[in-house]
């Protein structure tokens, strides 16, 4: 049996004998000592553990998006948590006394990106509104998923989610991440609305904003002439620098970035 939260994660452990009993969405449940069961035709009967359930109800239970429980607490795939599986999601922990909802958008890349065993980790934050109002995230323990009005949903995860958080994350310089992020041979990068941030395995990870990425993306960015950057910018009296791998963009304030390598180096 596999260990989950307040113990294991057979139904006969919620302890005590049953209290309250009623009709759930099409279900039916009893309360315990410790938990309650829930039952459907669909996910037959299930135990709801004290934390989980809490954190379940704060959900709205069956009539929110996680819907019933599909299978009881585990420990899940990465060392120090659990997780219990919904119809709609998951809740999961890193320990067992913290239950964390996720579901939607965030529960899908999530579960597309190898969900507790993956880049992200367990979560630790429910979902929540970002402060200007368009946008909304999920904490995870290295990354977060994160949406808005004028984006796409997108995981961002370490390194990329270090230094996007540094740069003031969805309300920086950046704003909020566009793409997936892509991989190759010991590279990586993710684009943002205002930029992008890369790196390599012998180069940092850095951003690339402003008058520096309308340059590098007009010399084909990574696939170009200049390649990954190299370091980030350094700012000057009269204006600015980047060095990317096979060159450098120089920019005069105001006015474009312009392209130095080779000889002229």
């Amino acid at each position: 049996m596999a260990e989950g939260i307040e113990g294991g994660g057979d139904v006969g452990a919620v302890a005590g004998p049953g209290g309250a009993q009623g009709d759930a969405a099409g279900g039916v449940y009893v309360t315990y000592q410790h938990g309650a069961i829930y039952w459907s035709s669909a996910t037959g009967a299930q135990p709801l553990w004290t934390v989980a359930l809490q954190a379940w109800s704060g959900a709205s239970g069956v009539n929110g998006p996680l819907r019933y429980p599909i299978n009881a607490s585990g420990a899940g795939a990465r060392p120090g948590g659990w997780i219990q599986l919904f119809q709609g999601g998951a809740l999961a922990g890193t320990s067992g006394t913290v239950a964390v909802p996720v579901y939607g958008q965030s529960w899908t890349l999530w579960k597309a990106n190898g969900r507790e065993g993956g880049a992200l980790g367990y979560p630790t934050a429910w979902q929540t509104g970002n402060p200007d109002g368009v946008g909304w995230h999920q904490s995870y323990q290295f990354g977060q998923v994160t949406g808005s009005t004028r984006t796409a949903p997108q995981a961002v995860w370490t390194p990329i989610s270090t230094v996007w958080t540094q740069n003031g994350g969805a309300s920086g310089v950046l704003g909020y991440p566009k793409n997936a992020r892509t991989t190759g041979a010991g590279t990586w990068i993710q684009t943002f609305e205002h930029g992008a941030i890369a790196g390599t395995t012998s180069t940092p990870t850095v951003p690339v904003v402003g008058v520096m990425y309308a340059a590098w993306v007009a010399h084909n960015g990574t696939a170009g002439i200049l390649g990954f950057p190299a370091a980030g910018v350094t700012e000057g009296i009269r204006g600015s620098r980047q060095v990317f791998q096979g060159g450098e963009l120089w920019a005069l304030r105001p006015g474009p970035a312009r392209l130095l390598y080779g000889a002229v180096l």
